[in-house]
């Protein structure tokens, strides 16, 4: 078993609209392990450290990664990690019989091979530090009871597919409906990033300085913070800032259109 271990960031960046001296850290982000990842993981930690970002939540494809490399993945994660910077693995799942539902798991500490949703929660929960249900789109925000019962937060914000402007409102809404059955079901905001030259701007600011990474993000002490507004963690979302939400999402997705056309014009 790889010695990784987590510890506090020593880095507390100064965010903007803020009176206090916080930690920030993206997740869902995926290094060359995965097959469609750009980026090293030295890549990454230098990418985080000259934005300021004292984590990183990494979400590789769990299909390009088996047991051995797993360990050595594990053993990487923990010697590039520094006091000010922390590189936490994960893994990415997806379901041959669930098609769309792909679930992370941050701070895993051995590896797992979960064949479905259930089996995911099972073996999770006594390996992983945070769990989450990645973009929901994709399944049409139809999730497993099995899993709502105990995986930690819905992604409710995604800029590869929702909007790096603005969060997906679908989310927040189904994330409202569910708040009542599933108290514990938190908001999260995942840069699902597989090429730091393309990061989407979103990040996740600690509550407090003191706190280890992991520990914050299961207890909900966060919020998500991208290129236009911040979010809490906890639901309910307002009705009246959800109707904000879709109006202005009719004025920023034909932007965020615009601008991804002229992203893959430039990178041809």
């Amino acid at each position: 078993m790889a010695a990784w271990s987590m510890t506090t960031p020593q880095l507390d960046p100064l965010v903007p609209g803020s009176d206090k001296r916080r930690p920030r850290g993206i997740i869902h982000v995926h290094s060359t392990y995965s097959h469609d990842g750009k980026d090293s993981l030295e890549e990454l930690r230098e990418f985080a450290v000259g934005h300021g970002f004292g984590f990183v939540g990494l979400t590789d494809h769990a299909e390009d990664l088996d047991a051995r490399v797993f360990e050595a993945y594990t053993t990487q994660c923990s010697s590039l990690s520094t006091p000010t910077c922390t590189l936490i693995p994960g893994l990415e799942f997806r379901f041959s019989q669930y098609k769309g539902l792909h679930l992370l798991a941050l701070g895993l500490r051995r590896w797992i091979e979960p064949h479905t949703p259930e089996e995911f929660i099972a073996l999770s929960g006594e390996s992983a530090a945070f769990t989450i249900v990645a973009h929901p789109v994709l399944v049409d925000y139809v999730i497993p009871p099995a899993v709502l019962d105990q995986v930690n937060a819905l992604e409710v914000w995604n800029p590869g597919y929702n909007t790096r402007y603005l969060p997906d409102v679908s989310a927040l809404e189904a994330l409202n409906h569910l708040s009542s059955r599933y108290p514990r079901l938190l908001a999260v905001g995942g840069v699902d990033m597989h090429d730091r030259a393309k990061f989407g701007e979103l990040y996740l600011e600690l509550r407090s300085s003191a706190t280890e990474p992991l520990a914050a993000l299961s207890r909900g002490d966060y919020r998500i913070v991208g290129k236009t507004m911040s979010l809490s963690a906890r639901p309910p979302t307002p009705l009246m800032k959800l109707a904000t939400l879709q109006w202005a999402r009719r004025v920023f997705d034909p932007l965020n259109r615009v601008h991804g056309s002229l992203r893959r014009f430039m990178d041809r």
